[in-house]
């Protein structure tokens, strides 16, 4: 029995170290692109993910509040792009209160990046999201989010979990804010 316990724990020891190693090889963040396609002109969707950065709560299911962010809410490290409307937003959801400060904003470009914190930080060390609204056309847009995750060494293993959940996430988001932007309605309330 003895000699069970003792394989046992060499071995449990052992997985740890190679997932350590694989960890530091494999390296231990991840980039998710996610792109929804808008049946609407490109500045009505930035008039609504770019210049009313705060209101996400108010077209999207998975934010119960938004705020504007002050000086309080983040680290003086991190330097809020000047010519954004506002530094950034804290978001209240059922899993997280996240605070995302803009660090690049461009009205003319319609694009943005925001670094997140309030995450797990367990789990996650920083994630920054670069978010664009692309014109295809007069009344037909595309909206883009490249997204970079960083995990903590120990959870370095789930970043394809992870990865692929966020990816599905944020695709949900873009699907509410494509909505939103062709008919005006939150989703989910749309008459069937």
């Amino acid at each position: 029995m003895k000699k069970i316990i003792k394989n046992t724990v060499l071995g449990l020891t052992g997985l740890f170290v190679l997932l350590l190693v694989a960890g530091s090889i494999v390296g231990s963040s991840a980039n998710i692109h996610v792109e929804t396609h808008i049946d609407a002109p490109a500045d009505k969707a930035w008039d609504i993910l770019g210049r009313q950065f705060v209101g996400i709560d108010t077209w999207s299911s998975t934010v119960e509040s938004s705020r504007v962010a002050t000086q309080a809410d983040y680290s003086v490290d991190i330097v809020p792009a000047r010519n954004a409307p506002v530094p950034g937003r804290v978001t209240v959801s059922k899993l997280v209160e996240a605070t995302e400060i803009l660090l690049d904003y461009s009205d003319e470009q319609r694009d943005f990046t925001f670094v997140a914190t309030g995450l797990p930080s367990f789990m996650v060390t920083s994630m920054k999201n670069h978010s664009q609204i692309v014109a295809h056309g007069i009344d037909k847009s595309a909206v883009v989010f490249d997204i970079e995750l960083v995990f903590t060494r120990p959870f370095f293993f789930m970043k394809y979990v992870m990865a692929n959940r966020m990816q599905k996430t944020f695709g949900l988001l873009q699907g509410e804010l494509k909505t939103y932007a062709e008919t005006g309605k939150i989703a989910g309330t749309l008459a069937h």
